[in-house]
């Protein structure tokens, strides 16, 4: 994790970086509908310094859009050396959103590049929130890696 100030510059540097990876259509995620609200209710304005992440109206929510922009920043100066936990997790989620729009298991999986029988692990039914999943997986992440 890494502190992100949260300065007019800083702020400003991060939603030019986003507007310029949506543009350039070169940001891929997974298909989430609070995701897609909060970026429907976001508008971006030009200023004399760049780009700035503005709510249409006061009572909307848009503090995704703006960690969004924040982490491909962070990615984009950082280079592609993703956590494989973090890339799992959002395969999985990726791959669970197929699913729910109707695509095969075998077929989101292969989309995503995991096997099947994981996938179709992460989606059984369980009583665990998101968080308890990742959780989760991290631990089972960490467990594989202290047997190596």
């Amino acid at each position: 994790m890494v502190e992100f100030p949260q300065s007019v510059p800083k702020l400003t540097e991060a939603s030019t970086n986003l507007y310029e990876l949506i543009k350039a259509r070169n940001l891929v995620v997974y298909p989430d509908a609070d995701i897609r609200l909060s970026i429907s209710r976001a508008v971006a304005i030009e200023t004399s310094r760049g780009w700035r992440i503005a709510k249409e109206k006061q009572a909307h929510k848009i503090d995704v859009v703006v960690a969004l922009a924040q982490a491909a920043l962070g990615a984009t100066q950082r280079g592609q050396h993703p956590d494989p936990v973090f890339v799992k997790y959002f395969q999985m989620k990726a791959a669970e959103a197929r699913v729910k729009e109707g695509w095969s298991v075998e077929a989101a999986a292969g989309a995503v590049n995991l096997p099947v029988d994981a996938l179709r692990e992460w989606m059984k039914p369980r009583a665990n929130s998101m968080i308890d999943r990742y959780k989760q997986a991290l631990s089972r992440y960490r467990q594989n890696l202290t047997r190596v």
